[in-house]
């Protein structure tokens, strides 16, 4: 199809749509459309007969302004009322639940009266020929999309089962059987299931299904409740559909506590078999069948819900349960694998942690070693000891070779995919780990730190206008002032003064309030301003402040101050200096220098800051 400017005329159904006149008609009678539903029409005529995904939408409609996905659903609510389109049988838009919108009918070349003669019919085969070959080009361009939108794979979240007792470890009990049954559904493969942060932030919501489901950008929502009496265990799970609300299954499951397991797997099964083929047989043992202790399993529920990654929510809680359950049961591989990962990242993040790290990581080696010795197929493992590589040995060779696999063994795992996402912008592999960053966006969009890393390595990457969506799809305008400090520098980058200092008037921090400071006088060209303000940053304790410093410094020329802070970074805070540093913004002007070079090198890249350590990403369940 022609592009949003093409002036052709086509018909989509009984409908004539005229590009270049930017009207819509049937049986003569012209149907009038404000400009945001002409455009819409237009881009879903472009992509005919493919999906157009909310994103895609967002970009073409809007142009690239950030609106909700209930904005975008409004709008095609707008046009179907124009069009006297019903949502239930659509005759033009029709709904992929969980994806976006595509044109129902198909859409030709306006008819033309008969004629007879040779000369009308060579011109036909002509005008046949161009548009055959229009459309060919069209769909080579596309091809690489098409496999992933013109069968999305359905979409389904997972909300917090609600805990019908009033003891804290039941609801940690909910909260972990409600992880684990997504988990068992997305092991299937069928499904593309949202991850844990977004659905546990709309716990308590009392917003409708449909509202939920444009939250979360799912089609179907699986919830319900857990009460415990004893060693009873009585379970509710619904599965509704959200485009109209309606209850697909429900069920009840009474059953002893040491059933849970087959509970949870029941109701991963009844989901599969309503919105998909179902889950395929599996080609190793699950490691969660050797756990036969109930009470093992009820507080394994709980340490899972506690000890997120990448830094959990009650870490030393999480480790005493997580203790009791390998007493209990010293053959659940899952225990010993969440046992190794508390360990390290109590050791990474907490400082309340007692171990010294050298009998940190005689901990985590040895629950490694035990649960490899029960099953050597659980990704999580190999997981764990890719972390140990990457933030205590520095051997990212040996890291990346073991997050490959732990990726190949569970793709659907999200703290997996987590890990090597960091991991691979660490290493200076931005494209890797943007293509991470998406995927998990995909499962888990009301994730704010996920949404920050996709941004940050955008603007790694250049993309400055694609990483400043990212994160004006989480700046509310508010008082939340988290992200108004990028948010500022990126309009700066763009030229827009007024709506950087707007940002930079709403950043709370005092360091980084100095560093707005600095970036403005410095745009308008008050040079002598910011560099006095600038030595009132480098004031500050380069602790809490070396990575604002350093690349304040060099955006300001002062290159020696910002290699300076940078090798402080790289000193003192190793993995997350791989992490921040990168090839482009404000590093340009230092990559000639020998020092920044020598930092690259010990930092584990190539002398420019380039990758020097490979990774190869195995397939990702929908085949991103």
């Amino acid at each position: 199809m022609e592009d949003g400017g093409g002036t052709g005329a086509v018909r989509v159904g009984d409908l004539l749509v005229d590009g270049g006149a930017r009207t819509v008609s049937r049986d003569g009678a012209t149907i009038e459309l404000p400009r945001l539903s002409f455009d819409l029409l237009q881009a879903l005529i472009e992509s005919s007969p493919n999906a157009v995904s909310g994103d895609e939408l967002m970009a073409r409609v809007w142009n690239g302004v950030v609106v909700s996905p209930a904005t975008i659903a409004k709008r095609v609510e707008l046009l179907r009322q124009a069009l006297d389109d019903d949502a239930a049988n659509p005759r033009y838009i029709e709904l992929v639940r969980g994806y976006g919108y595509r044109l129902a009918a198909p859409v030709e070349l306006p008819g033309t009266p008969k004629r007879g003669g040779s000369r009308f019919r060579a011109a036909i085969g002509i005008v046949t020929l161009v548009v055959a070959v229009l459309l060919l080009t069209a769909w080579l361009g596309k091809s690489n999309r098409m496999s992933t939108t013109t069968q999305p794979a359905p979409t389904v979240a997972v909300l917090p089962f609600e805990s019908l007792g009033d003891d804290p470890e039941e609801r940690w009990f909910a909260d972990g059987l409600t992880e684990e049954i997504s988990h068992e559904i997305a092991r299937g493969g069928s499904l593309l299931v949202t991850g844990r942060t977004s659905t546990f932030a709309l716990r308590g919501s009392v917003q409708d299904a449909q509202s939920l489901g444009d939250s979360l950008g799912v089609a179907y929502l699986l919830e319900g409740s857990v009460r415990q009496d004893g060693d009873k265990l009585r379970v509710i799970a619904r599965l509704t559909d959200t485009a109209d609300g309606f209850q697909l299954w429900s069920e009840t499951f009474d059953a002893p506590i040491e059933d849970a397991l087959r509970v949870q797997r029941t109701i991963a099964a009844r989901v599969a078999e309503r919105l998909g083929p179902g889950s395929p047989p599996r080609e190793r043992p699950d490691p969660a069948e050797a756990s036969q202790n109930p009470e093992a399993y009820a507080l394994y529920l709980q340490a899972v819900s506690l000890s997120p990654y990448p830094n959990g929510i009650d870490l030393p809680r999480a480790q005493a349960l997580i203790e009791q359950v390998v007493r209990l049961d010293p053959e659940f591989a899952p225990g010993w694998n969440r046992l190794a990962a508390i360990h390290g990242r109590r050791l990474f993040f907490d400082r309340s942690y007692p171990l010294a790290s050298p009998d940190a990581l005689l901990t985590i080696r040895d629950a490694v070693e035990r649960a490899l010795a029960i099953d050597p197929t659980i990704g999580e493992a190999y997981a764990n000891l890719a972390g140990i590589a990457w933030a205590f040995e520095n051997d990212l060779g040996k890291a990346a070779g073991l997050l490959e696999q732990a990726v190949r063994l569970d793709a659907w795992n999200l703290e997996i995919l987590s890990l090597a996402r960091d991991f691979t912008r660490a290493i200076g592999d931005l494209q890797t780990s943007k293509i991470l960053g998406q995927f998990i966006l995909r499962r888990d969009p009301l994730c704010p730190g996920c949404r920050s890393q996709l941004a940050g390595t955008l603007e790694c990457m250049g993309e400055l206008q694609a990483a400043e969506r990212e994160l004006r799809v989480m700046d509310r305008g508010d008082s939340t002032a988290r992200f108004a400090l990028n948010l500022g520098k990126l309009r700066l980058a763009a030229g827009d003064i007024a709506t950087a200092r707007a940002y930079f008037e709403r950043v709370e921090s005092p360091a980084q309030r100095l560093a707005a400071e600095v970036m403005l006088q410095h745009y308008v060209g008050n040079s002598e301003a910011a560099a006095g303000t600038m030595d009132q940053l480098a004031s500050l304790d380069p602790a809490a402040n070396w990575m604002l410093q350093a690349s304040t410094a060099a955006m300001l020329g002062e290159n020696d101050l910002a290699v300076e802070r940078l090798r402080f970074g790289v000193a003192n805070q190793f993995v997350f200096a791989q992490g921040l540093i990168c090839e482009g913004g404000p590093w340009n002007e230092l990559r000639q220098r020998e020092d920044w070079q020598e930092l690259m090198l010990v930092l584990g890249r190539n002398r420019d800051g380039s990758q020097a350590v490979s990774f190869s990403l195995p397939p990702l369940p929908d085949g991103l």
